[in-house]
């Protein structure tokens, strides 16, 4: 390198130093004079810096060393606050750094909500236990009332982010300390505490001098407070053995409308079992619990029927229920949940994956019941934009971008998202509208549909040759105006931007990407399960200029858009 580039490098790193050095010099009232002709040279700054700053816990190589690790006055203050300590305070580092004229500007510390949050997240327990013990501190207060009141001194801290002065403590403290103390965030939720007349009084008293999470745990301890067990976990139980109760309840009950005979109510929609804050307070009883899931029925016949009874043995007694009869209920309840878990409205009908319609009768309803598929018009060597891929208004509400939306394998987790069969029922019914499409457009026959799912829909005839298969790369095949087509359907169940592309189909797309007379396509099949699904013709990814629209990520197994109009 020639010694010009050399010096020229080295200016730059000079007064990127100097100006990280310097607010440290205004900070410790020591002179910064002759500093910038010392930086002449590394060897000049080095000596310079020896001689007139006399800081023992920070030596010089250390000093230029967090120089030039530190890109901004910020990075360079929270290092020297945490080599000097106090001297380096906030505060005062935005002193020296406005004591430097205009080349400098007063920061703020970006990390102060972060830091706030999570000493109120350290603390959510010791303040759980706290409300607890203010809640039940009146025996003479029936259970409910404590509930009531549990929440309320519960919700000082829970709600603390959404408070309005929550805001503009924030913004106190990201200028008074680089790293929020815990005593900061105590101090607001005691000011909020105060507002609550139960709370004041013996109950405040312990913790008016707490300043850290120890002496906050030490204080409930001395106030007699009991932390265990945590009033979470209090809640869940109280709430998973309600959960029990009401399912037994319900068993009685069905059991009982087949021994006796009687109807339902018409319309039947029984309450939910009642829920209320004392859950955190206490185990519930089981009488509690079994008044709680009868109240979960509606049929007032049974209702009195069971009237007065206290635990679910007693009442199957009086019922005159088995055991046997409660077994057999709970074989058909088993078999109706895993009914619903594979029911899913196609087209605003419900479908039983696995159930007595076959996709082939689901495909039957699809062309006898809907209109003709429409798309984009544009030629197959031609990609749409996804602002012309729509035919026009949509129609039907859409869903929301994101949030439930069901990709084919895309591998989301059920309970959120709906049953796990779920993305084997969009890959086919996307098929079966890609196969009405393009048998519209462009008169493609049953032999074009070349996936596995082809042979689930349509049943070959006697003699016909299976050339089916998913590891082909693509799901249809066929010829049109001399050039062979190779469609690779991507259903989804709403407008998200990204899919997963296996390693056959990027196979397929490589491979097929430098011939002239073969095409590898996507077909994207949006809204796969609703009446009205809509359609884009996306490029293969290994063509050029396919990236103005799409992207490959993570190793080239998923793609996505680069542009969303829909």
């Amino acid at each position: 390198m020639a010694v010009a580039d050399i010096r020229h490098r080295w200016d730059g790193e000079a007064s990127a130093l100097v100006h990280r050095i310097r607010p440290v010099l205004k900070l410790l009232d020591v002179s910064d004079d002759g500093l910038d002709a010392a930086a002449a040279d590394a060897a000049g700054l080095t000596t310079w810096l020896t001689d007139n700053v006399q800081i023992p816990e920070w030596p010089t190589e250390n000093l230029l060393t967090a120089a030039r690790e530190c890109y901004d006055d910020y990075g360079m203050g929270f290092r020297a606050r945490r080599v000097l300590g106090g001297r380096a305070e906030l505060p005062k580092w935005n002193s020296a750094l406005l004591a430097l004229g205009d080349r400098y500007e007063e920061i703020d510390n970006p990390h102060a909500e972060v830091q706030a949050r999570r000493h109120l997240d350290e603390s959510a327990r010791l303040l759980r236990a706290f409300a607890r013990h203010v809640a039940t501190a009146d025996a003479d207060v029936g259970i409910v009332e404590q509930g009531e009141l549990f929440a309320r001194v519960n919700a000082v801290h829970e709600n603390l982010e959404t408070d309005p002065e929550w805001r503009h403590l924030l913004v106190r403290w990201s200028r008074d300390w680089w790293e929020v103390p815990f005593d900061a965030v105590f101090d607001a939720l005691r000011e909020r505490y105060k507002n609550i007349e139960e709370v004041r009084g013996p109950h405040l008293d312990p913790v008016v001098y707490v300043s850290t999470l120890d002496e906050l745990r030490s204080a409930l301890e001395r106030g007699e407070v009991d932390l265990e067990p945590d009033p979470l976990e209090v809640a869940r139980g109280n709430q998973n053995r309600l959960k029990d109760a009401v399912r037994g309840v319900r068993e009685l009950y069905e059991a009982w409308l087949e021994k006796t005979g009687v109807e339902p109510p018409s319309g039947e929609n029984a309450p939910e079992a009642r829920l209320d804050d004392s859950m955190y307070l206490r185990e519930w009883p089981e009488d509690d619990l079994v008044e709680r899931a009868k109240n979960g029925i509606a049929h007032g016949g049974f209702c009195a029927a069971v009237e007065g009874c206290t635990t679910m043995e007693e009442a199957r007694a009086k019922l005159g229920i088995t055991r046997e009869d409660l077994e057999r209920v709970r074989v058909e309840n088993q078999r109706g949940k895993e009914r619903r878990k594979r029911t899913v409205k196609v087209a605003e009908v419900d479908h039983v994956i696995g159930g007595p319609v076959s996709y082939g009768e689901l495909f039957e309803r699809l062309k006898r019941d809907l209109p003709e598929p429409r798309g984009p018009n544009a030629h197959l060597d031609e990609i749409t934009s996804l602002s012309e891929s729509s035919p026009g208004p949509a129609v039907g509400p859409k869903p929301p971008r994101g949030g439930s939306e069901v990709v084919r394998g895309g591998g989301k987790t059920w309970h959120l998202y709906g049953s796990p069969h779920l993305p084997e029922l969009v890959g086919i019914v996307g098929e079966m509208h890609a196969f009405r499409f393009l048998r519209a457009k462009f008169g493609i026959e049953r032999s074009a549909w070349v996936s596995e799912s082809s042979t689930r829909v349509v049943d070959l005839l006697d003699g016909e040759k299976d050339e089916t298969s998913d590891s082909h790369g693509y799901d249809f095949r066929f010829t049109y105006e001399g050039i062979t087509w190779c469609v690779e359907v991507k259903a989804t169940t709403g407008h998200g931007t990204s899919f997963d592309l296996p390693s056959s189909e990027l196979d397929a797309a490589s491979r097929i990407a430098p011939r002239k007379d073969e095409r590898w396509r996507i077909l994207r099949v949006r809204m796969a399960l609703s009446e009205h699904p809509e359609f884009d013709w996306l490029p293969n990814p290994f063509e050029p200029g396919s990236g103005e629209l799409l992207r490959l990520r993570q190793g080239g197994v998923t793609v996505e858009y680069t542009r969303s109009d829909v």
